[in-house]
């Protein structure tokens, strides 16, 4: 699964998705937003398992932003920690 998350500044910043807005990230392969707001931010994480953000980031930014200054984070590195992993584990072959 690959996200992004886009930052809006501004205490007015309404995100407003519109059907076509919705088919668009969906094309996109996003299949999952969520909407995260202080008092100065509005922040839009995007996520989806065909989601491509290092190729599709920017198309997906012009929808959520529209022409408002954005500022896109991608992720650098993904961990996922189960519940029977410490960390300190080797397996021995």
């Amino acid at each position: 699964m690959t996200l992004a998350l886009v930052l809006l500044e501004g205490t007015d910043v309404d995100v407003v998705l519109s059907p076509a807005s919705a088919k668009r990230l969906a094309q996109l392969g996003v299949t999952r937003l969520d909407l995260l707001r202080d008092g100065q931010t509005v922040g839009v994480v995007l996520e989806g398992w065909a989601f491509d953000a290092d190729r599709d980031a920017a198309a997906a930014v012009a929808v959520v932003a529209g022409d408002r200054r954005a500022r896109t984070f991608l992720p650098v590195i993904r961990v996922d920690v189960g519940p029977g992993s410490t960390g300190g584990e080797r397996s021995s072959s």
